[in-house]
């Protein structure tokens, strides 16, 4: 008797774009690592790992002496943690200062995410909330809109764009939006935040 159980586990994923997604991304040891099985259609070190920092560590460091900093994304709790790993970056954001897509009920441009993460920091380092001060960087328009949503100073950071005119056109929007600061580049935001 044959038992097709096995080869149906094999193939096991609520959905496939998103296994096959997540194996080209995540690349054969971090998916193994995040879903404790291997790939199946993608044998490569992922995606993930030709990923471009756009700000450097110099920076985090002279931010991380004047900031208590925190991180609210939409992404998922494993690839930023395995993005600040591979970059150097969890040494200047404390993993415990993280709110990802999985903590929050709605994704930006709804502020939960960033109060949350103004929480987290204001309860760890024993900081008053009301008189605690709250900056958000975002490279995107709903990282804008989240940080105004919420109340905080909104930089918006055109470090991502990749040509002059997608550039043009996100900076007229991060104008149009009211962000309070825009900078070109995420490295000038150590001597722009001061």
């Amino acid at each position: 008797m044959f038992s097709s159980v096995p080869l149906a586990k094999e193939f096991w994923f609520t959905d496939i774009v998103k296994r096959v997604f997540q194996e080209m991304y995540l690349g054969e040891a971090l998916f193994a690592e995040k879903y404790d099985y291997e790939p199946m259609f993608v044998k490569s070190s992922g995606f993930m790992r030709n990923e471009k920092a756009i700000v450097s560590l110099e920076t985090l460091e002279r931010l991380n002496a004047k900031f208590y900093m925190g991180i609210a994304s939409g992404r998922e709790r494993f690839e930023i943690e395995a993005s600040l790993k591979e970059h150097g970056f969890s040494r200047f954001i404390p993993l415990d200062m993280i709110v990802s897509a999985e903590g929050v009920v709605h994704g930006k441009p709804d502020p939960e995410s960033l109060l949350k993460c103004k929480k987290k920091i204001v309860r760890k380092y024993g900081l008053e909330a009301k008189k605690s001060h709250a900056v958000y960087v975002g490279d995107s328009i709903d990282d804008v809109r989240a940080a105004k949503n919420a109340g905080f100073y909104s930089v918006g950071c055109l470090s991502a764009s990749t040509n002059k005119e997608d550039k043009a056109n996100l900076r007229a929007r991060f104008v149009e939006l009211g962000c309070d600061l825009i900078v070109e580049d995420a490295n000038e935001l150590s001597s722009r935040m001061g």
